[in-house]
Order: structure tokens, then sequence, then C-alpha cells
């Protein structure tokens, strides 16, 4: 595998979308207009445009049901030719998402990548907190403190219906790094930082339970 390219995670459950079948095969080498294609790969393919050094360092993406022969309708059974061409793509499946340079996810649904947003959604909140009577408490009693959304990796990255799918799980964790488009915000997700929009420098190490608060290296309470 030579070049640079990206791969997209995207949601297949009640979906309609473009897919490689035996008949459509030579007309798909001869090529494929944009405008035919889903809102979710369109938008895909613009983000990979913009990805890289300079524009154009990517040039080719990887979307599984355009490069993967599938069924013309799910209740039809596989022919020789589906059959042979999944068990050569899924044996080196591994190896299309470990040697990608990113991987675009669709992780808030399947009406694209792009959403109309509240821009002051991604403003930081703070509050003066009263710590008098509190054991342990500063010594200067008012403390400002941000507030934090605890819960957001969790419900918009994690609980997503692209992150639902047995099959993302190879997507997210053999990828070298990965774009989550959530509905109100971008995500960031690689072996050394978790972060969005809102947490640039990364998501809090804090998980809200219930009843509980936890954090690593700190006690519950």
């Amino acid at each position: 595998m030579t070049g640079f390219y990206v791969t997209l995670s995207h949601f297949w459950g009640g979906a309609t979308f473009a897919k490689l079948t035996e008949d459509k095969l030579a007309s798909v080498k001869k090529g494929i207009s944009l405008k035919d294609l889903p809102q979710t790969f369109q938008d895909a393919i613009r983000v990979a445009r913009r990805l890289g050094s300079k524009p154009g360092k990517v040039r080719y993406i990887w979307i599984d049901s355009l490069c993967i022969i599938q069924n013309g309708k799910p209740s039809d059974p596989p022919s020789e030719v589906q059959r042979a061409d999944w068990l050569t793509e899924s044996a080196q499946m591994h190896r299309v998402y470990k040697s990608s340079y990113c991987n675009i996810s669709a992780t808030a649904g399947t009406r694209g990548l792009f959403f109309k947003r509240e821009p002051h959604h991604l403003w930081e909140d703070e509050i003066n907190l009263n710590t008098e009577g509190i054991p342990g408490g500063q010594e200067q009693p008012i403390q400002r403190c941000t507030i934090l959304d605890l819960s957001f990796w969790e419900r918009n990255v994690d609980d997503a219906p692209v992150n639902r799918r047995a099959w993302v799980l190879q997507e997210r964790f053999m990828a070298p790094r990965v774009l989550h488009f959530c509905q109100d915000q971008v995500a960031w997700e690689c072996r050394k930082l978790d972060a969005a929009e809102f947490f640039r420098d990364g998501v809090a190490s804090f998980r809200l339970k219930p009843e509980l608060l936890s954090a690593e290296g700190h006690s519950r309470i």
C-alpha cells in the first residue's frame, strides 16, 4: 500500500448507501460521480481532500461498501465472486486500517458529517464555588471553577450509533488516529490523546457514574 489514504467508519444498520455489487464492478472502475454518493460519503471525501500538511496530500479514501463487493439484496446468497472478494479483503482488513493516515468516523449518524451547531455550546462555563466548611477546603473559600461535561465522551463517542457496530471495534483500535464527527463538535482519538473542540488539551479523565464520581489518581467521593 503506497500513498496517503483515509478510511471511513459509517453506520450500516437501516441506512441506505451506495455499495459495490458484482453487476456494477465495471462501471465503478471507470468512475463514480460525487453527486451519486450519499451525503456521508461526500462529506468524508471533502474532509480527506483537506487533510495533510498541504491540500491534496491525501489522495485516496477507502470505504468498505465501495471497496468490497456486496450483495445486491441482503436476502441474496453470495456469489462465488463476492465470496472470493470477501475472503481476500477481510483477511487484510487490519492492514487497511493500520496503514491509513486517519480514520474518519461519521459518529453522529447517517445524515453526513456536518451539522448546524450552536457556537456557545463550546464556550467554557465558569462559576464561583464557596468551599467554606468543606473538609480539605482551600485557604481561599471562594474558588473559580470550570464546569465540565463529564459524560461527553461516553455519550457522544462511545455510545454513538456508529460505535455500536461490531465491526467498528477494529476500525477504531487499528487506525492510528480517528476523527469523530459528533453532533455538535469534532472529537479526536489516538493512542496518546482523546480530545474534542471543547476539550482541546484532552478529555477530562473523570467519568460520571450513578452516585459516584471517579477520577484517575483520585479517590471516589
